[in-house]
């Protein structure tokens, strides 16, 4: 997955759920922030196995909210030095 890919599959879904927002439809932007960070997760892992900065037993630390940031941060800290 190329950089333009990643953005592209991160950014467009995002603006989807905000345009459900400003459309008033506040049942379906919550719902939509839900999915999407789920989805989120899913691809920052799948971005990071890709590159083989974690392995297929660390998917469910991408998962956890404390942890899903600093796992990342970790992550690419970890692997850059």
């Amino acid at each position: 997955m190329s950089l333009l890919n990643y953005y592209i599959a991160f950014i467009t879904p995002f603006l989807i759920v905000i345009l459900l927002g400003l459309l008033g439809f506040s049942y379906s932007f919550v719902i939509g922030m839900f999915i999407y960070y789920v989805y989120r997760c899913f691809l920052d892992y799948y971005r990071l196995n890709q590159k083989e900065i974690v392995n297929k037993k660390e998917i469910f630390g991408s998962l956890l909210y404390q942890y899903g940031h600093s796992f990342i941060l970790m992550s690419y800290i970890l692997k850059n030095k």
